[in-house]
């Protein structure tokens, strides 16, 4: 799959009318409306009207007090924000642009986070039909395996193709980079979606269905084994607090990431890290105390730390042992 190849849509623009009356309305005349139809599969599929209607109205409190950047708010999931709300976060961003007292910093975040939601609901919407039915054919867990890593794989490639850097590498590059650190950029993709009250994963694939996972659903594809472990590792980082916005930064920086491999242009893929990097720095350290951006900063490498170790972890599980070929 060359990544020159995927298109990134920058739409969601089709409800921003809707949302924008309802965020002037009181919230007893917010409504929500859910289609009827849903499929039943082997993974919890809810379509759960009072959770949608629930998440609308918290979408529409955290947009009065967080107008760029939703995962400001503590547990915000991205992965569960509702297509309509993407529309809204690009008309702030677009204000914002003309306002001089935003921060630079906060407004370039706020577009990474922006992009990362416009592709996820493109791509999700595309991919839901194709999944669900390559699920009922009963894979083998190592294509399975296979399968999720290659549709995280397009996720990123479309997300990062609306990025800074990206577009001016070589497919070479590219190609090194993805390949070298894609286990560790899963990983992060996944936590976005982990929520630790339920101790589940929780997606938004189309519309008003949620799709819930959690580790007794896994036992239909992986050993409980497996499931365990990275039921026990999403706990565990989930105490490190991070949020959607920072993840999705460090996904850059973990994209960007050599650890000394030698490659043509090296120089450009530093000088890509550098910015992610300092990028962070800054406004972690305008959106909190100096005492707070010092702490914050360990718990991030930190973070890093326990994906890679991770990383390596799930590289040992025997479900992946059958040295399967990940076309990129």
């Amino acid at each position: 799959m060359d990544p020159s190849l995927i298109k990134i849509k920058t739409g969601a623009k089709a409800c921003l009318g809707q949302y924008h009356e309802q965020m002037e309305e009181d919230d007893a005349d917010d409504e929500v409306s859910t289609p009827e139809d849903i499929y039943e599969g082997t993974i919890p599929e809810i379509k759960n009207i009072p959770e949608m209607s629930e998440l609308n109205d918290k979408m529409v409190q955290i947009l009065r007090y967080h107008k760029l950047i939703l995962s400001q708010t503590a547990g915000v999931n991205l992965m569960t924000v509702p297509d309509e709300f993407v529309g809204l976060i690009e008309r702030n961003i677009s204000m914002s642009r003309s306002d001089p007292t935003t921060s630079k910093d906060v407004l370039t975040v706020a577009e990474i986070e922006h992009i990362f939601l416009c592709v996820k609901s493109e791509f999700l919407g595309d991919s839901e039909v194709a999944l669900y039915t390559y699920v009922q054919q009963k894979p083998a867990p190592s294509h399975l395996f296979v399968k999720l890593q290659e549709l995280m794989l397009e996720l990123c490639v479309r997300f990062l193709k609306g990025c800074p850097y990206f577009q001016s590498m070589t497919w070479d590059c590219k190609f090194r980079l993805l390949r070298k650190n894609i286990t560790e950029i899963c990983i992060l993709l996944m936590m976005l979606s982990y929520e630790r009250q339920s101790n589940s994963f929780k997606i938004i694939l189309t519309g008003d269905t949620i799709v819930n996972i959690t580790e007794e659903s896994l036992y239909n594809y992986f050993s409980p084994y497996v499931s365990q472990d990275l039921f026990e590792f999403a706990a565990n980082f989930s105490l490190y607090e991070i949020p959607g916005h920072v993840l999705i930064i460090l996904v850059i920086i973990c994209l960007y990431s050599r650890d000394g491999m030698l490659m043509k242009k090296q120089e450009k893929i530093d000088t890509a890290r550098n910015y992610y990097q300092q990028l962070l720095f800054r406004y972690m350290n305008e959106t909190s105390s100096e005492e707070q951006g010092s702490r914050h900063n360990a718990t991030l490498h930190k973070a890093l730390k326990t994906v890679k170790d991770f990383g390596e972890k799930i590289r040992s599980f025997e479900v992946l042992n059958n040295q399967t070929k990940i076309n990129v």
